[in-house]
């Protein structure tokens, strides 16, 4: 009888020096629902039981990318953790290790370990999972060294968010940014004319309406508000322009300038524009060939990357779209249409979708 082949081993290792404590690294590394926020190859991670050998984590790779389900099989706190993950017929291992430098800081490596029956597949396999390792760690060492001691225990960083939402409202904005963001959240849905109107959440949101988020003691509302709120806390994402840089200036304004188009829209849907010289928004036609300047041959309307003013302003203009309360312009439709194609924003929208569906199974059954 002839004897089985040997499995196919090949492995890759990649490192940095990070200015840093190994209890921060370990802080990052352990907090598996974070990982988004450093970690460009994972759009979601969730954590079953503690960062422990044994257990089980899952990600969510971007782009509408599949779906992993991973293993815990060697965690020395402080030291390093192992995963790992089976798929397509191979396992692959992937070692996260730190070591103290004598100089002060850490040196930390990723080893991939990737075996199966095939040599080429279980190459082509470990060269795809580690192709991203030197970006993932330069991001990693950006977080770190930006707050190289970790939030205090208690401190606003380390509280959870909570959504306060409805899958038919304009709590889907805020969603967006949510996932955007890559940070971890809670969802608490309410029911219109209901839970929405309760005195548990007026003493949130006064008003009775939704989104809002909570964050620790700190209570959020208005899209504009919670949009601006949430790019602040991770500005490895760059969803704000750097204060003081002139940038800051349009991703201020046409955040803002969405307020009075709102209102103009809203107004006219039930036939009572004020005046002009009234009115926030002056006339129709000249708020909306603003917004249309504004989006003119242009992909950013702050610097030249995606920032919360260009969710802010494409969900909107979409919403609006959606609904024919506003004419569908070139500019208009183009500009909604390219943002909502983001990752997260289809992620945003299939929560949602999902959600509304239930709602409506669940009313059905009434």
């Amino acid at each position: 009888m002839t004897a089985p082949a040997p499995a196919a081993r090949r492995t890759h290792e990649t490192s940095t020096d990070i200015a840093t404590t190994p209890t921060r690294v370990w802080q990052l590394w352990s907090d598996v629902a974070r990982w988004p926020r450093w970690n460009a190859g994972v759009a979601r991670a969730a954590l079953h039981g503690p960062f422990a050998s044994g257990s089980t984590f899952e990600m969510q790779l971007p782009n509408g990318g599949p779906l992993l389900h991973s293993r815990l099989v060697d965690v020395r706190p402080g030291e390093r953790f192992t995963d790992e993950t089976a798929f397509e017929g191979v396992v692959v291992r992937v070692t996260h290790a730190m070591a103290p430098l004598a100089a002060g800081g850490v040196r930390v490596s990723y080893r991939t370990e990737v075996e199966g029956p095939n040599a080429a597949q279980a190459a082509e396999i470990g060269a795809g999972v580690s192709s991203d390792f030197p970006a993932v760690l330069q991001s990693l060492k950006a977080v770190a060294e930006a707050n190289p001691n970790g939030p205090k225990e208690g401190s606003i960083m380390t509280a959870t968010i909570t959504l306060y939402t409805h899958p038919w409202s304009r709590g889907r904005v805020a969603r967006w940014m949510l996932e955007e963001t890559g940070l971890p959240y809670a969802t608490e849905v309410l029911e219109y004319g209901t839970t929405m109107k309760a005195p548990a959440y007026r003493a949130i949101n006064p008003m009775g309406k939704v989104p809002a988020i909570k964050h620790g003691n700190a209570v959020v509302t208005e899209n504009a508000a919670i949009l601006m709120y949430l790019a602040d806390l991770v500005p490895e994402k760059k969803l704000a322009p750097a204060a003081g840089t002139p940038e800051r200036g349009p991703y201020y304004r046409w955040i803002s300038f969405m307020g009075p188009v709102e209102a103009l829209l809203t107004a006219k849907s039930v036939g009572t524009l004020a005046k002009p010289e009234q009115a926030g928004y002056g006339s129709e036609a000249d708020a909306l060939d603003t917004l249309e300047g504004a989006v003119r041959g242009r992909d950013h309307l702050a610097g030249e990357h995606f920032t919360a003013a260009d969710l802010f302003v494409a969900s909107l203009i979409g919403f609006y779209l959606q609904f024919k309360m506003l004419e569908p312009r070139p500019e208009f439709v183009r500009f909604a249409q390219l943002h909502a194609q983001r990752p997260a924003a289809r992620r945003a929208n299939a929560i949602d979708d999902e959600l509304a569906a239930q709602l409506q199974a669940a009313a059905g059954k009434t």
